[in-house]
C-alpha cells in the first residue's frame, strides 16, 4: 500500500508495474501444463535478475540483520556478501528516517498545530512504516528467506468468500463473539466486495461495501508477470452499536498498492510490501432524543510486509503478512495509553491464509490495539 512520502519505493513500484503491463501487452509467459503461465521459482521474474550468486546467508548474517541491523539497515546483507543490496537498503533507511524526522519535527515544533499536523502526520507514519518494512527486508534476505519464499497468485479467482469466527476482547464494550462473512467478485478491472461482522452475544453489527479499480497488476482475464498492483478503493461502512445507543457511518477513499520486492533485489524474491493512504468522513448518530449528530475526519494509513507461501499451481498456496493499521475506529482501535483510551498509534497484527485445494482454504488473523482480536475462517474461491 502506498504512502506519499515513500518516493523511492513509489519509483520502484512504478517501474515494476510498467514491466508487468508491458509483458501483458506484448506477450505473456508461455502457458504451463495447467494453462497458467509457467512461472517457476527457479526462473527469474520479468525485469529481475536471478538470485544473487554472492549472497551466502548464515546464522551470523541473520543475527546481524536484527542487531545492529535495526540501526544500520543492510548489515545482514553486507555480512552475507551482497553489498549492492546492502547499500540500497541503507539508502532507503536514510530516506525514510529523514522524511519521518522532518515530519515529526514539524508536529512537535508546532505544538501539534491543527493546521500543520494533518499534512505532516502521513509523512511521519509513512516514513516509520518504510523504515520497518526495510528492516524486515534485510532480515528476510540475510536469513535466506529466498529459499522458502513462494510465488504470487498471478491469476486471481473470479469469486471469493469467507465465513469465520472472531473473538474480540474489548474493555470498553460488552461484545465478545462475532460471525465474520466476506464476499468479493471481480468485474473486469473492478473488484466489488462486501463484509459483515455480526455479534452473537449482543446487539452490534459492522457492515462494509467497497469497490476497487485496479490500474495495474493481476486480475482475472489479464495475467501479470509480478504480484505488484495499484488500486483506488472507495468504501461505505456502517457500524451499529445498538446496545450502546449510537451508530457510526463512514465514507472513505484510499489509494493502495503492493510491490513485489523481487523488483528491489533478487535476494528478496518471495516477499512483498503493501501500503495504503486515504481519508474518511464519519457521521456519529446518537439514539438519544434531541442529540445532534457528530462529524469527524479519519486518516487511513496501513502498511504491511509479507511472504508468499508455495506456488499458485501447487498443492498449497497463500501468504503470511505482518501489518500496522493506523485507523482507530474499527474493532481493534488504537494502542491504549495509560488511562485506557486510544492513543495516537493504531493497531498491529498478523494475518495468513492458504488454499489447500482448488476451491478451499483457511485463514487466521491476530490483531492488537486497545482491544485484542483473534479469528479463523474457511475460504472458498471460484
Amino acid at each position: 500500500m502506498l504512502y506519499p512520502c515513500t518516493l523511492r519505493l513509489l519509483r520502484a513500484l512504478t517501474a515494476s508495474l510498467v514491466v508487468s503491463t508491458a509483458s501483458g501487452a506484448h506477450g505473456e509467459p508461455a502457458p504451463g501444463a495447467n494453462g497458467r503461465p509457467d512461472i517457476r521459482s527457479d526462473a527469474p521474474e520479468a525485469g529481475v535478475s536471478g538470485p544473487s550468486a554472492e549472497l551466502r546467508p548464515t546464522v551470523l548474517s541473520g543475527l546481524a540483520a536484527v542487531v545492529p541491523g535495526v540501526i544500520v539497515h543492510g548489515t545482514g546483507h553486507r555480512i552475507a556478501g551482497d553489498r549492492h543490496a546492502a547499500n540500497r537498503l541503507l539508502a532507503v533507511e536514510f530516506v525514510a528516517l529523514g522524511i519521518a524526522g522532518i515530519a515529526g519535527a514539524v508536529v512537535v515544533a508546532s505544538g501539534a498545530s491543527r493546521k500543520l499536523s494533518p499534512p505532516a502526520i502521513p509523512f511521519l507514519v509513512g516514513g516509520a512504516g518504510t523504515f520497518l518494512m526495510n528492516w524486515a527486508s534485510d532480515i528476510y534476505g540475510a536469513t535466506g528467506g529466498l529459499r522458502i519464499g513462494g510465488e504470487p497468485d498471478l491469476d486471481p479467482a473470479l469469486f471469493e468468500a469467507r465465513l469465520g469466527y472472531l473473538r474480540i476482547q474489548d474493555p470498553q464494550f460488552a461484545y465478545d463473539h462475532f460471525t465474520d462473512l466476506d464476499v468479493a467478485l471481480w468485474a473486469g478491472a473492478w473488484r466489488i466486495a462486501g463484509s459483515a461482522q455480526l455479534a452473537v452475544d449482543t446487539d452490534n453489527q459492522r457492515v462494509e461495501l467497497s469497490a476497487s479499480h485496479r490500474f495495474a497488476g493481476p486480475r482475472p482475464g489479464r495475467t501479470a508477470t509480478t504480484g505488484s498492483a495499484l488500486d483506488l478503493r472507495g468504501a461505505l461502512v456502517y457500524h451499529r452499536y445498538d446496545g450502546d445507543d449510537f451508530a457510526v457511518a463512514t465514507a472513505e477513499l484510499a489509494i493502495a498498492g503492493r510491490y513485489d520486492l523481487a523488483g528491489f533485489s533478487s535476494t528478496l524474491r518471495g516477499s512483498f510490501a503493501e501500503m495504503e493512504v486515504g481519508l474518511g468522513v464519519e457521521r456519529i448518530d446518537y439514539q438519544v432524543s434531541g442529540a445532534p449528530a457528530d462529524y469527524s475526519h479519519l486518516l487511513l494509513m496501513r502498511f504491511g510486509y509479507g511472504i508468499y507461501v508455495g506456488r499458485a499451481s501447487g498443492r498449497v498456496h497463500g501468504q503470511v503478512q505482518i501489518f500496522y493499521d493506523h485507523r482507530r475506529d474499527d474493532f481493534a482501535g488504537g494502542l491504549a495509553v495509560p488511562d485506557g483510551s486510544n492513543g495516537f498509534a493504531g493497531s498491529f497484527g498478523i494475518d495468513a491464509f492458504a488454499y489447500w485445494s482448488r476451491h478451499w482454504g483457511t485463514a487466521l488473523v491476530l490483531e492488537a490495539g486497545s482491544s485484542y482480536i483473534g479469528g479463523a475462517s474457511l475460504l472458498y474461491r471460484l
